[in-house]
């Protein structure tokens, strides 16, 4: 069964609040989280099932086999970008749903964000209430002082992990059409964690199934381990 998501610094850059005027701008400051850490092994193949009749489809579910593992989200899909010269409340509550967004692999239309007031003082810390896919997650921003730069760090309850976008992962890992990821539409993760998510693929031709469990990145692509992999 899936795993319980604990507290975690999102994988994206740190960022500055750079006073310009009395304008706070946002802008990049250093490398986000790394993705699995040395020790994971995902290798190709995963734990072979027993082999049931050939081209036996029933438990799976069809789609197309897409180019890549995991899907870039169009900021055309998300709302517009607020202005520099927005309210730090706003712009952050855009950076948020950018974040979840762009890790789960799609955009939702009906995604929803509010973030309190924000200064943007050292030492001020703010919850924004992000909900996205009927899942409610919520985004910390503790905002600290580096030198003359005031920067920002982002902490989540899970991070989302969509069944659609996860079993379409694994056709293309495989080259199936067939796949099934045992989790509810969407679920709430810890990157670089053993989600405890069990996926399964189906090769038609030789009528066998091979399984895997699911390693999110920090970016949100999976990596589909085998049961045997040892996590470090």
């Amino acid at each position: 069964m899936p795993a319980s998501p604990r507290p975690w610094r999102t994988g994206l850059p740190s960022f500055c609040l750079v006073s310009a005027g009395a304008v706070l701008l946002l802008s990049a400051c250093s490398a986000g989280g790394a993705e699995p850490g040395a020790g994971v092994a995902a290798e190709r193949g995963g734990v072979p099932d027993e082999a049931g009749a050939e081209g036996d489809t029933s438990g799976f579910r069809q789609g197309p086999v897409p180019d890549e593992r995991h899907p870039e989200v169009d900021e055309a899909d998300l709302p517009e970008e607020p202005e520099p010269d927005a309210p730090l409340s706003d712009r952050m509550a855009w950076a948020a749903l950018k974040e979840i967004s762009e890790f789960a692999g799609k955009a939702d239309p009906g995604a929803t964000v509010a973030c309190p007031e924000i200064e943007g003082e050292s030492g001020e810390s703010v919850t924004c209430e992000v909900s996205y896919f009927g899942a409610e997650i919520e985004y910390r921003i503790d905002i600290e002082e580096n030198g003359s730069l005031l920067r920002y760090d982002a902490t989540a309850n899970g991070m989302p992990l969509l069944r659609d976008v996860m079993e379409a992962g694994l056709r293309s890992y495989e080259d199936s059409e067939y796949t099934v990821c045992e989790m509810d539409e969407i679920e709430l993760v810890t990157p670089n964690e053993d989600s405890g998510i069990e996926c399964r693929a189906l090769d038609e031709e030789r009528g066998t199934v091979v399984s895997y469990v699911i390693l999110p990145t920090v970016s949100g692509s999976p990596s589909f381990l085998d049961e045997d992999t040892e996590l470090s």
